[in-house]
């Protein structure tokens, strides 16, 4: 049952940002309306209306070429009539975050009118792109959107930036016009589905929250029915995306590169490290760097917050540790507190800590020392303190931004830059308790600050700003949940200015304590993990971490997901660097919550382990066959796949009832009863990912609309949980008619499930032979046909049945009988060809015991064992209805719809109840042929008289007269008895 609106409201953490009545009302994020100006109040001139007008009528111009679907055009359109508002000039989308027509939008002299223009002409503009790359698939097209997303998003952001100039980047800001909440909630949430389908899910989380959030918040916005009408929209990926991880082991399994402009594919490779004493422990909010062929780490943090003081160096060619001397007497911290990175520049590590004295390492002579340094001015940190910053080294001089300096602890905007060769400092921008300053990056801690020396820049991304502890400081910003940055800021030496940069392509979700490292061979910069203090997932608390990795191409600005089999368990706080003589990118240490390492001991954990990552790119170390291993060998985050239901687990174990057949996904061919159930069982009680294929998309949404509501069933009575149910239904992936039996390449079985006719099955058994694995098992529901007919199909052209290839074919085809309705049914028959190899018969008698059911074998006969002996049974019940034997007459027999039928041995209700409680039949034979289906029961019984010759399996003429009117039994609604629709 939907939820309403005030009831979806209760349980949003957001309410408290959205509301006065909240007893937790954020005064700095109360939704500010414009200068309280309603829209009967705009500042509208004869200039103003024209514009509108104009706009207006070439917006309706691009709106008849959308319907035509001739998109091109109609975007064309769509950015003249946007242009009536910017100028003949204006470049779309605009190359400029920050730019000065749209920070003009705000102006109390402007007609709120234009923003809600401009703001639907882009979201038409993307949701063109849209329909052009559903039917092209081109990446060039889904960047487009993507773009055109984020247009919404920077005019927003300009506008609230226009009306309040100094607002933190955490105030909420709306106009009082319903269109104003209706285009992003439609465009946020078609971005959910986009980023979810790439396997960004947590940056399709960050959408999902975000088009509810526009939904949730409009209580004073006009014509609110407009808005209650998208609920379904805002909701659609709301509860999906809350019920994972980022990334989801059960679906990055299966996921692969289907877009290589904004995926990469990559591996990850744990180190093997000595054991035992010798070793640093777990950290994280460590330093590392690499000098000379060794990786150092020192600092950071334990398991219980404690500061850690130690240093030690491994030498990468041996794998051998050594202890190092430890850090020098800085001021004591605990906590995340400890993250103070020290960065390396020509064989020296510089660790600065708040004061003017700085500690240097050198590599070589592996001994400290201090330095003091000079600045022209004051000192900006008045505690001489500052933790959780970034920093990054670029052209001899080291850059320091953001942190905590003990003051506000919300975090600062200080940058600073130190001269390493002089050690002289310059103060660029910032202050402590400073109000923000749009052009600059807000006030922030744990963000990321990456050099790129090529363009004599630094970029930096995402970060905190730490408002639970400004909150416990009093500090009038404090609020008792974390604001998470989504920025990206680049800096020029050259221009000595920050710009706001555009989030192109699959960017990282907003994130902080997450790590970064520029690669200076392969010119990108990578990202790695993190957590975000207000993304919901799947566990008890609030936020989420992330192990999830992306590379940044800093001249295109385009970001890439790097997809991998398996990854590190979820972190932050950890060290990612590169080895500039190797190119080797490693990842050492970090730290998560027990509810995504699971411990019933403590509930965080620090890490001392150390991965490769490598890129499938020239030079990043990636081999094709790193990317084509088996997933269940290698670990996803905490959990390892099971080598048989593939369910995800902390050890790697195989289940010892299904650890013989060794299927790892199998394919069904046709959702309809059969199909549906056999995919049905195989989800939930062998537990296998199921690829389900219909050339019918009715079919399977049918189908499926079962599936779910057997599942729904199945929990009402305790059968199951519905945590089985959701992940039942996670389990089954729908092959389009489009891919067609492509897609079952990747199946380890498939199981055809489609009408009883031998050419039909022939067809589909000969392309299955030459698309799937020569290795995978080819299974056939079929009652009645014959399977060594069937196998024989699979013979590739060219080759003989005696040929080794030929024979190899049809040796992996077998007769897998499921019975009516599957999810009920106990049995199995199995059918061995003269073709099948015992492996195959073996492990398809395997298969059927781990979806729940008890197996019979049958030799290759007409029916086998089970139709052999119900069709005759069957049928004899069918034509009691037509036999004429005046001394057993009983009745006249009518059906309900006024066809007459023949005078019989008895009416239907008296055969079935016979055969019901003089027999103990479960069902009697008229209701058990309406629920295999008449079609299907005819076919069996042509196939055992074709095969046979033997008169008993002769279809009775009634049986042929009511499948000749489509009274196919259940199915169709209409048998021997009536059913609903």
């Amino acid at each position: 049952m939907a939820l309403n609106k005030e009831q979806m409201k209760s349980d949003m953490r957001m309410m408290a940002e959205m509301t006065e009545r909240s007893r937790n009302f954020d005064p700095d994020t109360q939704i500010q309306s414009w200068a309280g100006v309603r829209l009967e109040e705009a500042n509208t001139t004869p200039a103003s209306f024209d514009k509108l007008r104009d706009a207006r009528d070439i917006k309706a111009e691009g709106n008849t070429l959308y319907t035509q679907q001739r998109y091109r055009e109609a975007i064309e359109k769509y950015k003249d009539a946007m242009r009536v508002f910017l100028g003949p000039q204006f470049v779309l989308p605009s190359p400029d975050y920050l730019n000065a027509r749209y920070l003009a939008l705000g102006d109390p002299t402007s007609d709120q009118r234009e923003v809600i223009e401009l703001t639907a002409c882009a979201g038409n503009i993307a949701q063109s792109y849209y329909k052009m790359y559903s039917a092209s698939q081109d990446a060039e097209d889904l960047i487009s959107v993507i773009d055109w997303v984020e247009e919404i998003r920077v005019m927003y952001e300009c506008l609230k930036y226009s009306v309040f100039p100094t607002a933190p980047a955490w105030r909420l800001f709306h106009l009082k016009m319903v269109e104003y909440f209706t285009v992003p909630i439609r465009r946020f949430d078609m971005m959910a589905g986009i980023y979810r389908t790439l396997g960004n899910t947590a940056l399709g989380a960050t959408f999902s929250d975000l088009s509810k959030a526009y939904y949730m918040a409009p209580d004073e916005a006009t014509n609110q029915s407009k808005i209650i009408a998208l609920e379904s929209t805002a909701m659609r990926n709301y509860n999906y995306f809350g019920s994972i991880r980022h990334p989801e082991p059960s679906a990055y399994v299966r996921l692969q590169v289907t877009q290589p402009a904004l995926q990469i594919r990559g591996a990850w490779q744990r180190v093997d490290l000595p054991r035992g004493r010798g070793k640093p422990p777990g950290r994280s909010c460590l330093s590392s760097w690499i000098c000379d062929g060794k990786l150092y780490v020192g600092g950071g943090m334990n398991d219980i917050y404690k500061e850690q003081r130690d240093m030690w160096c491994l030498e990468l060619a041996t794998k051998t540790w050594k202890k190092l001397p430890d850090f020098p007497p800085i001021k004591p911290s605990a906590g995340l507190y400890t993250s103070r990175p020290m960065r390396y520049w020509q064989g020296k590590a510089y660790l600065f800590s708040g004061p003017q004295k700085i500690w240097i390492f050198d590599c070589a002579t592996e001994k400290w020392n201090s330095k003091t340094t000079t600045l022209r001015g004051a000192w900006p940190y008045p505690n001489n303190d500052l933790f959780a910053f970034t920093s990054a080294i670029l052209e001899g001089k080291l850059y320091i931004f953001g942190g905590d300096d003990s003051e506000s602890r919300l975090g600062v905007d200080i940058f600073m830059e130190l001269d390493l060769t002089t050690f002289r400092w310059k103060h660029i921008n910032g202050a402590t308790g400073v109000v923000p300053n749009r052009n600059t990056p807000g006030l922030r801690v744990f963000t990321a600050l990456t050099a790129v020396p090529e363009q004599r820049k630094l970029y930096l991304c995402f970060g905190d700003a730490n408002r639970s502890q400004a909150e416990r400081s009093g500090h009038p910003s404090g609020f008792h949940t974390d604001y998470v940055y989504n920025d990206l800021w680049s800096y020029s030496v050259d221009t000595q200015g920050w710009k706001r940069e555009r989030l192109r392509g699959n960017f990282p979700s907003p994130r902080a304590e997450h790590c970064t490292v520029y690669h200076p061979i392969l010119k990108r910069t990578i990202v790695y993990g993190g957590y975000n203090a207000d993304l919901n997932s799947a566990n008890t608390f609030g936020f989420a971490f992330f192990s999830d990795a992306f590379v940044h191409d800093p001249g295109s600005g385009i970001w890439k997901q790097v997809i991998t089999r398996g990854f590190p368990t979820y972190r932050a706080q950890c060290a990612l660097v590169v080895d500039p003589d190797t190119g080797v990118t490693y990842l050492y240490g970090g730290w998560t919550n027990s509810e995504y390492y699971p411990s019933k001991v403590v509930l965080n954990r620090t890490f001392d382990d150390l991965w490769q990552l490598k890129l499938d790119i020239v030079r990043g170390g990636m081999s094709e066959d790193d990317f084509h291993i088996d997933p269940r060998t290698v670990p996803h985050g905490p959990w390892y796949q099971c080598f048989s239901c593939g369910r995800f687990d902390t050890t790697p174990k195989k289940c010892m009832a299904v650890a013989a057949h060794g299927i790892r996904t199998v394919g069904v061919i046709g959702s309809g009863q059969m199909g549906l159930g056999i995919a049905y069982v195989a989800a939930l009680r062998a537990r296998v990912p199921v690829l389900l294929h219909d050339r019918s998309e009715a079919q399977l949404k049918k189908g499926l609309a079962f599936m779910d509501k057997l599942l729904d069933k199945d929990v009402t009575k305790g059968k199951i949980s519905a945590e089985d149910a959701k992940e039942t239904r996670g389990r089954v992936t729908v092959i389009s008619a489009e891919k067609g039996l492509a897609g079952m390449r990747d199946a380890d079985m498939v199981i055809e499930a489609v009408s009883e006719k031998l050419s039909l099955k022939e067809a589909i058994f000969k392309e299955l032979s030459a698309k799937v694995s020569a290795d995978t098992i080819l299974a056939t529901n079929t009652s009645s046909i014959s399977i060594t007919k069937i196998a024989a199909a699979t013979i590739p052209e060219g080759q003989t049945a005696s040929s080794s290839e030929g024979s190899k074919s049809a040796s992996r085809v077998v007769g897998l009988h499921f019975f009516n309705p599957v999810p009920v049914m106990k049995l199995v028959e199995i059918i061995s060809a003269l073709q099948t190899s015992t492996d195959t018969l073996d492990r398809a008698r395997n298969f059927a015991v781990a979806c729940g059911k008890e197996v019979t074998t049958s030799q290759d006969v007409p029916g086998f064992v089970s139709n052999a002996l119900l069709m005759p049974f069957i049928n004899e019940a069918i034509m009691c209805l037509e036999k004429v034997g005046a001394s057993f007459v009983i009745q006249r027999y009518i059906i309900v719809t006024s066809c007459l039928i023949e005078q019989g041995v008895a009416t239907r209700d008296d055969i079935d109840k016979t055969l019901k409680l003089g027999m103990n039949h479960p069902m009697g034979p008229l209701q058990l042929a309406d629920f295999i289906g008449l079609d299907t029961c005819l076919a069996i019984q042509q196939t055992l008289y074709n095969g046979t010759s033997d008169s008993k399996y002769r279809p009775s003429v009634l049986l042929e007269r009511m499948v000749d009117a489509q009274w196919l039994g259940k199915k169709s609604g209409k048998g021997f008895y009536d059913y609903d629709a």
